[in-house]
């Protein structure tokens, strides 16, 4: 696997982990909760974050020729 290829589904995990960790909080440490909320909201919230992890899958899924 590519060094791209990898980091971005690394990316992808980190991002569904910030959706687990804000919409559970209950049950989550607080600073990874509002780390989790940082980067999405860095992302151009959630929306944004999913149409960005989106396209890099995708990339990924186009360079594996």
């Amino acid at each position: 696997m590519h060094a791209k290829s990898r980091k971005s589904i690394e990316e992808s995990i980190t991002a569904l982990d910030d959706w687990i960790l804000t919409y559970a909080s209950e049950w989550c440490d607080e600073n990874k909760v509002k780390e989790a909320r940082e980067r999405i909201y860095k992302n151009g919230g959630t929306i944004g974050y999913i149409a960005i992890i989106r396209d890099r899958l995708e990339n990924v899924l186009g360079n594996e020729d």
